[in-house]
């Protein structure tokens, strides 16, 4: 059910549809070694994640952290990661650790987890700043991570082909299998995809350099905060090549 019904309601991946729970008939029975195994998770795979979910979360060191959120498109959009005055919760076994305050009812928070055992995810809000002098370019954007507790590979922030345009900021949420602690530094790569239909963004036998220019990328991770500046040309991104952001500001 996706309506609101208890003081608190979690809704791991928008409430709907599960990640790894897309397989066909025949992929399922081999993956779960049994024709009888196999056809129930299948059928109800969506619905069985959630006992699937709530065992991992009685041991698990990750915490399924919800983030609360009005809905599902808010939260992906980067707009409710802050932890502070109560905005985030367990989901699971220890969603007594986190409860709304007195009085609240119906507070909905939202989470992303991985298509494979182990289910719970660390999210991460990526936002990348395009330098004001920067061209107008289409592609795909990429970022990877390293931190005091380990690294972030790289990832695929963009879910589409997109427009990248002087001075826009873009947000992305994007999940880690662990906490990479306090992060060092941002590696960010993109590749230059032009459109059939604007001539000018075509790179004929490619004797075109498309280039981002890269301002400044921020990093937030449930409390923590971090943003990394370029300077000179540091930011200056062509396609198919990466830029590291050490330098915070």
């Amino acid at each position: 059910m996706m309506q609101a019904v208890g003081h608190a309601d979690y809704y791991p991946n928008g409430g709907n549809n599960q990640p790894g729970c897309d397989k066909d008939p025949i992929s399922s029975v081999l993956v779960e070694g049994s024709l009888y195994d196999g056809g129930k998770q299948y059928v109800a795979c969506n619905h069985l994640r959630s006992y699937s979910y709530f065992t991992e979360s009685i041991n698990s060191r990750c915490p399924f952290t919800g983030y609360r959120c009005k809905d599902f498109d808010s939260f992906q959009k980067g707009l409710c990661t802050d932890c502070s005055n109560n905005n985030c919760g367990q989901m699971g076994l220890h969603a007594d650790l986190h409860k709304p305050r007195a009085g609240t009812v119906n507070t909905k928070f939202f989470l992303d987890t991985s298509a494979n055992r182990p289910f719970c995810r660390y999210h991460y809000k990526i936002q990348v700043t395009i330098g004001s002098t920067s061209k107008l370019w289409r592609g795909k954007l990429y970022a990877s991570m390293h931190g005091t507790n380990g690294e972030l590979p790289d990832t695929l922030l963009t879910s589409s082909t997109q427009y990248f345009a002087a001075g826009e900021s873009y947000t992305f949420m994007t999940t880690a299998p662990h906490d990479v602690g306090d992060v060092d530094d941002v590696v960010v790569h993109w590749h230059h995809e032009s459109s059939l239909l604007n001539p000018f963004q075509w790179n004929p036998f490619g004797l075109r350099s498309p280039t981002l220019l890269i301002s400044k990328v921020h990093i937030a991770h449930a409390s923590k905060q971090s943003t990394f500046c370029t300077q000179g040309k540091e930011g200056s991104l062509a396609s198919d090549t990466t830029a590291r952001l050490y330098r915070k500001c």
